[in-house]
């Protein structure tokens, strides 16, 4: 399909997010996700920026929340901000 606006691109550069996913073992799709929730997306909306479902979106958190050790986004935001 034609290319998503570059506006919607997850964002690159955050360090601190990269080292957490490797700590994690995220994939790369659930990467993709990990970031444009910590931006604070909603399903929807990363539904929409993926061209995926809702559906595929919510199985993704979940399994990234699982990696994490966590329940829910605001847990997943505090443990990677007190990450070392």
């Amino acid at each position: 399909g034609p290319d998503a606006p570059a506006e919607t691109a997850p964002e690159q550069g955050l360090p601190e997010l990269e080292h957490y996913e490797d700590a994690i073992d995220l994939s790369p799709r659930e990467r993709q996700i990990f970031a444009l929730l910590f931006q604070g997306k909603s399903v929807q909306e990363i539904a929409d920026v993926l061209y995926i479902s809702p559906g595929t979106v919510k199985s993704h958190t979940h399994n990234i929340y699982q990696k994490a050790g966590v329940s829910d986004r605001k847990e997943l935001i505090q443990a990677v901000s007190h990450h070392e």
